[in-house]
């Protein structure tokens, strides 16, 4: 939850809860809503950087303590953003000039945006084209070795398809492969992390599904082994198909 400190007769918004990115309202918005993730937003900016820009949210097409700050507002509304050094990421995205280690201080105008759109908004068909392209997008991500991204695109792809009361048979028998896909995906990423209690979580999952999964059962020997727990006995695979078994798909 977010904290307020009292400045005058204005409220700065600790946007994060370290201090790293904050926010004056200098101008309220119109409305509730605020943009979500996956949202375009089209914002004004003035200070560290001039002019319009507009991008989509969580594809790092901005700096992540502008997005944050830009995420907490509403339409028509203009903040005075101050970002720190740490959250003046990507590095690729920092306006040249400015001081090193300074913040950056900037006036925001966020002048319109369009929500991405929720799960509870879409019918079956949407949800398994929604689920599917971010799974995807995952893919993509797990190859370029960004495995948190990663991650975070495979949980948003499982989230779409977590509960089927309004699907069909066969829209059922589609959401539960890809809910296998998906959950497989999310063990292979925790593999890479190391993170035993997650991919043992996941492989379980998906072996509820499919209890013949054998990318499963391995990425499962994985995690046991990993936590010292796997039985003497236990043959994980042989090691030719090592690669194969790791994979995302």
């Amino acid at each position: 939850m977010a904290t307020v400190e009292l400045l005058g007769f204005r409220a700065v918004t600790k946007v994060t809860e370290d201090g790293g990115v904050t926010r004056k309202t200098l101008s309220e918005g119109e409305g509730y809503e605020r943009p979500n993730e996956g949202a375009t937003v089209r914002v004004v900016l003035e200070g560290a950087e001039q002019g319009e820009r507009e991008w989509r949210t969580d594809e790092e097409e901005a700096l992540a303590g502008l997005e944050k700050a830009v995420m907490q507002m509403k339409k028509g509304e203009t903040d005075l953003v101050t970002i720190a050094p740490a959250y003046a990421t990507p590095e690729a995205l920092r306006p040249a000039g400015g001081a090193p280690g300074a913040p950056l201080v900037y006036t925001v105008t966020l002048v319109d945006f369009a929500r991405e759109k929720e799960s509870w908004e879409m019918d079956a068909k949407e949800k398994l084209e929604a689920a599917e392209a971010k799974k995807g997008a995952g893919n993509a991500l797990f190859k370029a070795g960004r495995m948190e991204r990663a991650l975070r695109r495979y949980e948003k792809a499982a989230s779409y398809i977590e509960h089927d009361a309004q699907y069909g048979e066969e829209e059922k028998a589609a959401a539960r492969k890809l809910r296998v896909s998906i959950l497989g995906n999310k063990a292979a990423v925790g593999v890479k992390l190391r993170r035993w209690g997650d991919v043992a979580k996941d492989c379980q999952a998906v072996l509820e599904l499919d209890a013949g999964n054998l990318k499963a059962h391995f990425r499962r020997g994985l995690a046991l082994a990993g936590r010292g727990e796997a039985p003497e006995h236990h043959q994980l695979v042989v090691r030719p198909r090592r690669q194969m078994l790791l994979a995302v798909r």
